[in-house]
């Protein structure tokens, strides 16, 4: 019983001991992660200032600095009183407290402080994401600690996000659980981590312990030498049991336990070292241990021993070499041997500390090969080799074709298998020495050195065969194909990044190519075609993810100064990339197809919009018509009719408030099949105008063909009019539009009227509407009800200045829609 009461008590030390650590961990951590969390909450103030209500904004801001004063002062208390390793439970449970007073101050900004602009918005979720991901690698040292600060900061905003409704804010919602899952995960990681660790280093001084204990009795038993024989056999007995199970017990040890003796040689070495040096015990015991070790760990060992002192042990931390390829981060004891009062030799303790650590830093956890980390090393190796040997060297980018699918339709399991089959497939078509690295998701480089062009296909051929038989997982054969981007270095660049990215654009050529191919890459495939990939990639999620949106700008009639129409122009404002003009993704929706889709969404949104500023507007003498641009490929449709007399229905709004906008070369495109879309559309009650007039080429005898209502001049005419350089053909031009269409009963509209005297020339020749940034550039739908009911003078919209100058700001540039 008094046995099991003394390991029990050992024991209880032991894990008091660690508990004492990771306390100590903890508070030695939390002035950084006060210091970083100030930071961050004066970023948020400095950035909300304004956007929230200043004295919410400022409340919260008092309460955190409180809070942080406080775990601050804490802090300070610990390491002013050093507690006990006994008094370790208060002040963890102090610790926890305060972390958990922090995350739910923290909780606050994702609550009761959230703006309602999106952007805003994002900087709140950038921020809490960014606090949350600092909290793992300073609190790791407890997970209680990390999770009641961590799920309080998240949680609510979290949960708030989900209330929001819309498929944005969910889809942040979920992916903000799915945030803090991981964070969690990677808390837990990391604390096993630390825990292992300390725990290792007390194991490691329990021995150092058992070992001192030993080297006392044994000079315990040569003192006792001196006495009698019997009493010399006796202790020599003992002495060899004790040996025996000495060796019993460092045998069994997963470390290196040496004696080494003044002349630095080994008198002693435990069986761990046949399997660290790959050497049998005869080749290294009685050898000078520079004849084993490797340089570097003899140097910083012979420094070491020269530091020690006879009471005093040492203990180091270095990278060692065992075997020719087998490099190891370890911790070395060394524990001085004393008899007589002379240091008689040392004690050599070496514990390798990190090598799952360093392997998981470097390899790709699910197939094993080398991450990007490690890719960087190895490319930059080789960079190095091939410029110093004139050689050329290869990078092959490779993707797999529609991965995607296959996560979406089978699951992520199967994908996650499917991934390491295609590992070992590549794998195998390569050479010896040939870097394989998985970057992430379904991309994998290859680096290829010392070869040709010819060696190169040879290998790109071999992967795209490998990779094209199927594969058999779940009972199901699947199969899969690859792109692969080849640059080769020196002639298509000289670091990683170029080549990197050259080999990326490659692929792309490969994929336009039919896939299941590679490509080299070449000068030609410049900015222009990513920038065109990229906007064709963002654009087919932009209307689910609520990027695009549609603008309005108000016609004003001349002659009653009212608002009587506005056009429905589309903006783009991608997360990432920003405002992206028209000019630059209209042309690629066009030509990918995606022009039919986004344009009868603009279409539903402008209908369904109007008829609610119609609905707004009762009793009043002039109701808006919406103006919408059609574009050629969505003219070409062959149910555009029936699509736009559904949207009609849908919407509730009648033809007789909506306006097509058509340009001069899409009508003159197929006459006779135009003139019987057009007539059908007026057989909706909706009216017909001529876009860009004066750019094209319409005849005359044509143009009475068409039942057009509108005739609208091309900006373009009108800015001439007031350039120094030959007005006069400028507003000879406009005169003869005007005078045209007034003898077709055609209505005329001036686009961008920008001047009042534009404005006064316009009237004058009796154009009947103005449209440009004289009256309003193009407004979200929220400012175009403050100006629909009252009229007012041309005089009071320019002295009134009821509308934002948007002429310095880029996103607001006039543009054609369409």
């Amino acid at each position: 019983m008094l046995l099991v009461k003394k390991l029990k008590d050992h024991t209880n030390h032991f894990q008091q001991n660690i508990t004492s650590e990771l306390i100590q961990l903890l508070y030695s951590q939390a002035t950084a992660a006060i210091v970083g969390s100030l930071i961050v909450a004066s970023c948020l103030v400095y950035g909300l200032y304004g956007i929230v209500p200043n004295e919410k904004l400022f409340g919260w801001y008092a309460l955190m600095l409180v809070v942080m004063l406080a775990r601050y002062a804490l802090a300070k208390v610990y390491f002013k009183k050093n507690p006990p390793p006994t008094a370790c439970t208060l002040w963890k449970n102090l610790f926890i407290a305060m972390s958990a007073l922090a995350g739910v101050s923290w909780s606050l900004v994702g609550s009761l402080l959230m703006p309602e602009s999106s952007i805003h918005q994002t900087f709140i979720a950038c921020s809490l994401a960014g606090v949350s991901a600092g909290a793992v690698p300073h609190y790791s040292g407890s997970r209680v600690v990390c999770f009641v600060f961590v799920v309080p900061l998240l949680l609510p905003f979290a949960v708030w996000s989900l209330m929001q409704g819309t498929m944005t804010h969910q889809l942040l919602g979920l992916l903000t659980f799915l945030y803090l899952g991981l964070l969690l995960i990677s808390c837990w990681q990391t604390h096993s981590a630390i825990y292992n660790a300390i725990k290792l280093k007390f194991e490691n001084d329990e021995l150092v312990n058992h070992l001192t204990s030993a080297q006392n009795e044994m000079a315990m038993i040569n003192q006792e030498l001196n006495g009698e024989i019997n009493e010399r056999k006796l202790a020599e007995r003992l002495l060899r049991e004790s040996e025996e199970q000495y060796r019993l017990v460092t045998d069994a040890l997963p470390v290196l336990i040496s004696y080494i003796d003044m002349q630095l040689y080994y008198r002693f070495n435990n069986k761990a070292h046949e399997d660290w040096f790959s050497k049998s015990l005869n080749e290294i015991n009685d050898k000078k241990i520079e004849d084993v070790l490797d340089r570097t760990g003899f140097e910083i060992f012979k420094e070491n021993f020269a530091k020690l002192q006879m009471d005093k042990s040492i203990t180091y931390e270095t990278t060692m070499h065992f075997r020719a390829t087998d490099e190891r981060y370890v911790s070395v004891t060394l524990i001085p041997h004393i008899k007589d009062g002379k240091m008689q030799g040392v004690f050599s303790l070496i514990s390798d500390m990190t090598p799952r650590i360093n392997y998981l830093a470097t390899h790709d956890s699910l197939t094993d090969l080398p991450n990007r980390s490690l890719f960087t090393a190895r490319f930059s190796q080789a960079l190095t080799r091939a410029e110093r040997n004139g050689t050329e060297m290869a990078l092959l980018f490779l993707d797999l074709d529609h991965f995607k699918n296959i996560n979406d339709t089978l699951g992520h399991d199967v994908g996650d298998n499917l991934l390491i089959k295609v590992a070992e497939r590549i794998k195998n078509s390569l050479r010896d020495g040939d870097t394989l690295a998985r970057l992430g998701g379904d991309e994998f480089t290859i680096i290829l050195e010392k070869i040709n062009a010819e060696s190169v296909i040879v290998i790109a051929n071999k992967i795209c065969c490998a990779l094209r038989g199927p594969f058999k997982l779940d009972g199901r054969e699947i199969f899969i194909s690859t792109s692969i981007g080849i640059s080769v270095y020196p002639g298509d660049g000289t670091d990683m990044q170029i080549l990197l990215k050259n080999a990326d654009m490659a692929i792309y050529r490969a994929k336009e190519r039919g896939r299941n191919t590679f490509q080299f890459y070449m000068q030609e495939m410049n900015d222009k075609i990513i920038k065109k990939i990229n906007i064709e990639s963002n654009l087919r999620s932009a209307i689910k993810n609520e990027e695009l949106e549609v603008y309005y700008q108000p016609v004003m009639d001349i002659a009653s100064n009212m608002i009587t129409s506005l056009e429905a122009l589309l903006r783009w404002q991608h997360p990432k990339l920003g405002y992206i003009s028209p000019v630059e993704f209209i042309p690629v929706a066009e030509e990918a197809g995606l022009i039919v889709s986004i344009g009868e969404w603009v279409m539903r949104t402008a209908c369904r919009q109007n008829l609610e500023w119609i609905k707004n507007m009762d009793g009043a003498s002039i109701k808006p018509r919406m103006a919408i641009n059609l574009s050629a490929r969505q003219f070409k449709e062959c149910n555009l009719v029936e699509r736009m007399e559904l949207i009609l229905k849908e919407t509730g709004l009648s033809g007789e408030y909506v306006t097509l906008e058509l340009t001069e070369s899409l009508i003159m495109n197929d006459i006779e099949h135009n003139t019987k879309v057009i007539n059908k559309f007026k057989d909706l009650g909706i009216s017909i105008s001529i876009d860009d007039f004066g750019t094209g080429y319409s005849s005359l005898s044509y143009l009475r063909r068409f039942p057009i209502d509108t005739i609208k001049i091309d900006r373009s005419f009108i800015t001439d009019i007031n350039k120094t350089e030959k007005p006069d053909d400028a507003a000879a031009i406009v005169t003869a539009i005007i005078a045209m269409a007034q003898s077709l009963k055609m209505k005329v509209v001036a686009e961008g009227v920008e001047t009042m005297e534009q404005y006064a020339f316009l009237s004058k020749l009796g154009c009947d509407q103005i449209q440009g940034y004289l009256l309003s550039p193009a407004v979200a739908a929220d400012e175009v009800s403050n100006f629909l009911r009252t009229p007012f003078s041309i005089e009071d919209y320019f002295k009134l200045n009821r509308f934002r100058d948007f002429k310095n700001n880029p996103h607001d540039t006039p543009i054609t829609p369409f």
